[in-house]
């Protein structure tokens, strides 16, 4: 099932190494600046390691590791309401279906709720673009922790201002982060260019 609750996961699957497209919505200015949340690697795992030295084990490890620092920053609540509201920004500007943006929102949060099959963990879907990444895991670590502060401020702002009875135009997408925004950022983005390479919000973690 496809949940907004996942969606949360593009916040920092790509920096979780399991294969996701960067986020490419416009704006970002505000969030850019949220608090970094803190994310300690996981035991045993070098910080010089690079990413693609990473087994699959190794890999999903860390990845479940960003869930659980995901989750102690963003409650369900949160995630749930603000990914109903991308979703319905997202059906406004290109309909599919029947319906409009109000019910595609409220339809998603109320699917995003009753959703547990998420909780599984994380799989690892593209393995093969982080093959070529040379950038280490303490400098991936440093991204996620801003970008994820980042997703965390601009969640939180969607789910306190607005609703499902709002406007759903393309402006609510104006505090999406961006990784290419962010300092912390570059370096991994020059070093790990295939980890990049989908643009978008779509999630490449899934549940199982």
């Amino acid at each position: 099932m496809t949940t907004t609750r996942p969606f949360l996961l593009s916040a920092f699957c790509l920096l979780t190494l399991a294969g996701c497209g960067s986020s490419d919505d416009s704006g970002g200015g505000g969030a850019a600046s949220a608090t970094p949340v803190d994310f300690p690697l996981p035991a045993g795992l070098d910080g010089g390691k690079q990413v693609k030295d990473l087994s699959d084990a190794q890999a999903r490890q860390i990845c479940d590791a960003g869930v659980t620092a995901a989750r102690a920053r963003i409650s369900d609540a949160t995630a749930c309401e603000a990914g109903g509201i991308i979703a319905g920004v997202s059906f406004s500007l290109f309909p599919l279906g029947m319906g409009d943006a109000k019910s595609v929102c409220e339809k998603s949060v109320m699917e995003c709720d009753a959703d547990e099959t998420w909780r599984d963990g994380c799989k690892i879907e593209r393995p093969d673009q982080r093959m070529t990444c040379t950038a280490t895991l303490t400098e991936t670590q440093a991204c996620f922790e801003k970008i994820l502060g980042a997703t965390a401020a601009w969640f939180q702002s969607l789910s306190e201002d607005h609703s499902c009875s709002d406007e759903l135009s393309i402006l609510l997408l104006a505090g999406a982060p961006q990784a290419e925004q962010l300092s912390e950022c570059a370096g991994v983005r020059q070093k790990c260019p295939d980890l990049f390479e989908n643009s978008g919000t779509s999630v490449n973690v899934s549940s199982h």
